[in-house]
Order: C-alpha cells, then structure tokens, then sequence
C-alpha cells in the first residue's frame, strides 16, 4: 500500500527517468511545484526523450511530457502529468522563490542522488549546505558547498542522480535554485533568478511579478510547525477510568457537534491566506473537543495542526524556552524590535490557542506578526475563549493586534448557543 505522502515530508519531491524503454535511460530528481507540474534538469530529461515520475511513497512510474525546456545553461525542464496526481495536496500550488544574495545561505537538496537504480521503492535523501552565492543576480551558476560529504547517508561519489532537485534555503524552503550536476564536495545549480527571467516559465509556474524574495542567511525564523503541541494523546496505560475523560484522548465519541465541525472545516478550506476563528463556550460544552477533531482531521490531509502552547508564546516573546530559532533571532526576545522573527509556514498550518484572555498582548503581537508575512501559505488561528468572561478580552484583542483580529475574524462559533442534548 503506498504510504501517504505527507507522512513522510516528501510531498515534492519525484524521482525522474528519461529513456525509450526500460533498460536504457538516465534517472533524477524533480519537484512538484503544482497539481501537475514538475521541475526537473535537462541535464537527465533528453529534448525528445520520453519521461516518466516517480513519488517515493509509491513504486509506480507514470509517463510526463515536456511542456517548457530551457536554453543553454539554464538547464531545466517543466514536465506535466496527466490527471494532476498532486491536486488534493493541500497547498501544493503555493511556492515560494527566493534569490539567494550573499554567500552562507544554508540550505538542502532532496533527491535520488544514486543514479541509474530503477527498480521498486527507492527511499529520497537529503543534502545540505552552505550557498556561495554570486555575486551578479543574472549569474547562470550557483555553488553549493556541502559542509562534510562524509557525514551525508550518501558517498559523494553517487551524487549522480541529484540533478534536478530542487535547492530549498533553510528554513522556510524557498526555491533557490535547481541543481544540475554534484561531486563531492560541491552541488551545482542553476539560480531561479534565470528560472524567472523567462516569461513562458514564470507563466507555466504560475509566478506572478514581485514574488521573488531575497535571502541572506541572517533572516530570523521560526518555523510555526515548530511551535506546535499535538492535539491529542495517548491515555496513560493502566489508568483510572476518569483519566480518559480529558479532550485530547478522545476516547469518548464524537458526538453533537457535526455542524460546528463543518463549519470550522469550511473556513479552513476557504481562499484566504490568513484567517482567524473565535470558539466560545462554557466549561464542559466541548471546545477543546472540537478544535482537536478539526485539527485530527487538518493533520491526516497533509497539513501541519496542533495546539499552540500560551507557554511556547512567552518563550517566543522573551527568547527563552521553547523552538529554537534561526540564525540572527537574539535572546532579547522574537517579538521585540523591528519586524522580528518571521512566523513561517511551508504548509497549510492550523494553531488552535486556547484560554486567550489572559495573554491578550501577547496573542495580539503574535497575530500582528502572521499577518505581516504575506508569504506563507493557507494560515488558520482558531481562538479559544470562555464564557461568561472578560466581556472585554476580544476588543483588548484586536487592539493589541493593530485592528488585524477584526479584519481577519470571519468565523465565530458560541457553543453555548447550541446546547448538546442527552439523545445526541
């Protein structure tokens, strides 16, 4: 049974063959950046060379066809699929390019770097290392150095089938290059800035003008995955039986709540990049239920969900305990000065924060920060209050985040409105 793919954070990741039969051909890597878009190397795709892909969730290759190359040392080819095999990915179509403008950019390459092996399950690896990035932006040519080859799973001597894999900046893996051939110690890659600087590509790709970030390796960043508690457990073994009643072990079925769910699932579903949701309720009437069911079933589509910690917020705002950051966040603390840390997300992201009001200045700046980014993809904050309560704590809310809460508010769920009934 093939395994799906966001269990294993390859979701993009192919492995690609080009050859007129089975015997005879040359195998890569490739990238999907849509339903039914790949990015692969010329350097393993022949310009009339039948193609075919591989996700290395499954064993089943299927049959690509060129529908963009480019020219000279560009290097790449975009191949689409028939029946667009990644259209129920969430987020699939949001890619993120960046130009990599200074030497030290960390960064990695997943790929099939054994090349010419083209049987069954084969298992993608990784690379990393730091970009020696040139110094011109019309450069044809970016050099990766990978910092020790002999720590890599993979001897640097078959690197061979990595051409094509995509070059992700870390951590909030934008696009910054494709790489086109690698020996020990170093990759090879073509730079997006010549990607982009083709306006048949840019269409193919759906890459609208002005998307093209800039990287540096001193950007702070703090992966909002990364910030995430599960939103259920195991019950503790050999346990009293009130032990099981909490939420988050969803032992107790699921019962009464299917039209609170549907809509919680809609506004998840909805276009918006960011989005907020406000769940109230008394003690008992099944708050913290629902955000979990929502975030189980968020979380088995492919996107990141769980419970936001108010703990992990104030280790964020004072640079103490909780995710580490990048590179460049200082201990004085994410959210103090300028921009701050940016919150980013490399694919759709549920935060569920419960009991709000009493960190009202602190979920306001940290709302204040998301919607500032503008580059992730689909965001959804779920806010969990009590009632009765501070009457006061929305208002306070959306103050502390600038009228953003306000503006991004578009779903407000009372439980308190909807009692469960005994028949339920």
């Amino acid at each position: 049974m093939d395994t799906p793919p966001h269990r294993l954070a390859l979701e993009r990741v192919v492995e690609v063959y080009s050859g007129h039969d089975d015997l005879v051909g040359v195998t890569g890597s490739g990238y999907v950046i849509g339903a039914d878009l790949v990015l692969a190397s010329g350097q393993v795709v022949g310009p009339d060379t039948p193609c075919q892909v591989r996700a290395p969730w499954s064993a089943r290759w299927v049959p690509a066809e060129q529908v963009w190359r480019g020219r000279g040392a560009t290097g790449a080819v975009l191949l689409r699929v028939p029946g667009s095999p990644w259209a129920e990915l969430p987020g699939i179509e949001h890619v993120r390019w960046a130009r990599a403008a200074a030497p030290g950019v960390r960064c990695l390459a997943r790929g099939f770097p054994r090349a010419g092996q083209r049987a069954g399950f084969r298992d993608a690896e990784t690379l990393t290392g730091v970009v020696d990035a040139p110094a011109d932006p019309a450069s044809k040519v970016l050099t990766v150095s990978v910092g020790d080859p002999g720590t890599h799973a993979v001897p640097g001597t078959v690197w061979g089938g990595m051409p094509g894999a995509a070059l992700l900046a870390e951590p909030a893996g934008q696009i910054i290059g494709l790489v086109t051939s690698g020996a020990a110690p170093y990759l090879d890659a073509v730079p997006v800035t010549a990607l982009l600087s083709d306006a048949r590509f840019r269409e193919l790709a759906g890459v609208p003008p002005g998307r093209l970030e800039t990287v540096t390796g001193g950007e702070p960043s703090v992966p909002l995955a990364d910030l995430l508690a599960p939103a259920r457990e195991e019950p503790p073994p050999n346990g009293p039986d009130w032990a099981l009643l909490p939420a988050r072990h969803a032992v107790v079925p699921f019962l009464g709540r299917e039209e609170e769910l549907a809509r919680l699932r809609a506004w998840a579903a909805g276009p918006a990049a960011l989005s907020i949701a406000v769940l109230t309720g008394r003690p008992g009437t099944g708050k913290s239920r629902l955000a979990g069911e929502l975030c189980a079933e968020l979380a088995g589509s492919g996107w990141d969900a769980g419970l936001l910690p108010l703990d992990t917020l104030y280790g964020l705002a004072l640079g103490g305990p909780g995710p580490a950051a990048s590179p460049g966040a200082t201990s004085s603390g994410l959210f103090a000065g300028g921009d701050g840390a940016a919150l980013d997300a490399v694919r759709p992201t549920l935060l569920v924060v419960e009991h709000v009001e009493p960190a009202v200045p602190l979920v306001g700046e940290f709302v204040r920060r998301l919607a500032r980014h503008g580059r992730n993809p689909r965001v959804r904050l779920l806010l969990v209050a009590r009632e009765p309560g501070d009457p006061g704590w929305w208002r306070r809310l959306d103050t502390a985040a600038g009228g953003w809460l306000r503006r991004l508010n578009t779903t407000t769920i009372q439980l308190n409105t909807s009692p469960v009934s005994y028949t339920h």
